[in-house]
């Protein structure tokens, strides 16, 4: 999994050439990457869905890991920003990424700012 996971971190470095939802703005590289026969299955049930869906895989791990924005990746997969953020969401990505102590502290934060509103 490790191997897989260095795989796709390296392959997200670079622009896939992706045939469907292809960005003319772009450079685009076309990648080629061997991976086992029982992943591809795990990727996509149609074998023409497999370069979106490594895309879409792709720019989600490096949105998760901070490497790219809402906006940026949005745009690398042809969508919205607010569509993107919803499509994140659906496959367990948070937009906002805070801790309970950051959470409790902005809580507290925003009841002092509402309080003083309301006097």
């Amino acid at each position: 999994m490790l191997r897989l996971k260095r795989i796709i971190l390296l392959v997200t470095r670079l622009y896939l050439n992706h045939p469907k939802k292809r960005n003319h703005d772009m450079e685009q590289k076309k990648v080629t990457i061997n991976l086992p026969s029982e992943i591809l299955s795990m990727i996509a049930r149609k074998r023409e869905d497999i370069p979106s869906r490594v895309l879409e895989y792709l720019i989600l791990e490096l949105y998760r890991l901070g490497e790219l924005s809402s906006g940026k990746a949005a745009q690398y997969l042809n969508m919205e920003r607010f569509e993107f953020i919803r499509f994140a969401s659906r496959m367990g990505i948070a937009f906002i990424d805070m801790d309970e102590e950051e959470l409790s502290e902005d809580y507290r934060q925003a009841t002092r700012v509402a309080e003083k509103t309301t006097k």
